[in-house]
């Protein structure tokens, strides 16, 4: 009887063994994730301490890319890069531009027992800005590139036997601020939202 049980819970932790490294091995694989979203400044790029008229960035629809390298079931790093046909605007006038942000970050999956995961990321972000709105006629802005801390939180949804469905609010903190001729602005602080939706594909592994 008492080998009986032994032989058992040797296969039981053989098992419990081989299952591990299995999940273990699928755990460590890259990630993409196409996404397409809603990009929502929250503050005045240039306040009314400068101007009379104060001028803000413009929420507009986004897309990009995310690739993701998980190093274990619940650690990764991660890389973004996203594009909103976003210009600046005021009271009056609004001027066609451009807004092209990086990021790199570690990303987090919190412990779950099934296929959907609660995550949150924290990295660098880097924006830079383009079009008319940043060089009307020859006349350069500095200061359209700004570093940024990158935060995010989201959730993803099995979609399929792989796929996932990805839900993020993302979030750039930074201070902005210009210079163009002889005209100064003052740094103001900048909360820019990202909520985006996409489809989370792993590929490869070890």
């Amino acid at each position: 009887m008492a080998s009986r049980i032994s032989k058992v819970l040797s296969l039981v932790l053989a098992l419990l063994a081989v299952t591990g490294t299995a999940r273990t091995a699928a755990a460590q694989s890259w990630a993409i994730t196409p996404f397409i979203g809603y990009f929502l400044p929250t503050a005045d790029i240039i306040g009314d301490d400068v101007v009379s008229d104060p001028i803000s960035q413009q929420s507009t629809v986004m897309f990009g890319g995310r690739v993701a390298r998980m190093f274990n079931a619940n650690w990764g790093a991660e890389f973004s890069l996203g594009y909103a046909g976003s210009g600046v605007e005021d009271s009056d006038v609004e001027i066609d531009g451009s807004l092209m942000y990086f990021s790199g970050r570690a990303l987090y999956l919190f412990p779950s027992s099934g296929r959907t995961n609660l995550y949150g990321a924290a990295g660098v972000g880097y924006i830079t800005r383009g079009g008319d709105a940043w060089d009307t006629d020859g006349i350069d802005v500095d200061g359209k590139n700004d570093l940024a801390l990158n935060l995010a939180f989201g959730v993803m949804f099995p979609v399929g036997e792989m796929m996932k469905l990805r839900l993020e609010i993302e979030d750039f903190l930074y201070s902005a601020k210009f210079e163009s001729g002889g005209f100064e602005s003052d740094g103001q602080f900048q909360n820019d939202l990202m909520l985006s939706a996409g489809l989370h594909i792993p590929f490869g592994g070890n």
